[in-house]
């Protein structure tokens, strides 16, 4: 989002999305305490709120300084349960980790922001990490990386490019966001393309269903990245196929003469004796 306050409630306002997983927020002054030593106030440092949303914030001790927030709707809540894993090893203000159980299917989501240093990378946390194969995870967000297997043809893959496609490639993950679709829409000194991605996990991709992703610059309200949107469909969404009623046939006993010689003008077929 940038951070814009703003283009954050306009969002929050019009989305028709279930979860929203942000990354960039706004953080700043959201409402101000007594203070007995400052007759002007405490500031309280936050992230945009709405009451159709419920926020998750990562671990931090200051508001100020995260990177990634998620939005539930209050009214899905009802249906599901969410729990924020703040302790999780990977937890931490560029990475919020999110445990969604919808009846009896539950789905891990990892939301990234990787703020790329003056040298090198951010990312060694996640290179080191090996998520449970029994336990479907989807990792989403905007990972400022180009690579040959998402970017555009005529990008340089980042220096660390080949350690992020060797962790996919050792954890089974799969990339459901559409190579070589713009999701960055570039500067004047920097050429578009495609640093906001959406893997999953072996067993999320057996067991569970995704829809194609979409991406959108119009659903992430004038932001330079676009919106990448998907639906997860649990088990209990999809509806049991009906058996279809099978052509049958009744036999007229009358007629059995008529077939037997009818039967009996086909040439005897040869034996098959050539396979055990």
């Amino acid at each position: 989002m940038h951070r814009r306050n703003a283009a954050t409630h306009a969002l929050l306002q019009t989305s028709t999305a279930h979860i929203i997983f942000i990354q960039e927020p706004w953080a700043g002054p959201i409402r101000t305490a007594r203070s007995d030593t400052d007759p002007l106030g405490t500031d309280i440092i936050g992230v945009p709120h709405n009451n159709m949303w419920r926020q998750f914030l990562p671990p931090t001790d200051n508001e100020d300084v995260v990177k990634v927030v998620a939005y539930a709707r209050t009214d899905f809540l009802k249906s599901c349960h969410i729990t924020n894993l703040l302790t999780h090893p990977l937890a931490s203000p560029s990475c919020l980790v999110l445990d969604v159980r919808v009846h009896d299917e539950s789905i891990r989501f990892f939301n990234v922001y990787h703020s790329v240093p003056t040298k090198g990378h951010a990312l060694h946390p996640l290179f080191s990490f090996s998520p449970d194969d029994l336990l479907s995870s989807v990792f989403l967000g905007d990972f400022n990386t180009h690579s040959r297997i998402w970017s555009p043809a005529g990008v340089t893959p980042s220096p660390w490019a080949a350690r992020f496609e060797q962790w996919m490639a050792d954890e089974g993950l799969e990339l459901i966001s559409p190579p070589g679709t713009i999701t960055w829409q570039g500067r004047e000194d920097q050429r578009a393309s495609v640093i906001d991605l959406i893997l999953v996990n072996e067993i999320a991709a057996s067991i569970h269903a995704f829809s194609p992703t979409t991406v959108s610059f119009a659903d992430s309200v004038g932001s330079d990245h676009a919106a990448l949107t998907f639906e997860w469909i649990h088990e209990e969404a999809i509806p049991d196929a009906q058996p279809s009623l099978l052509p049958g046939y009744a036999l007229e006993d009358h007629l059995e003469g008529n077939w037997a010689t009818h039967f009996r003008s086909f040439p005897t077929p040869s034996p098959i004796d050539t396979h055990p």
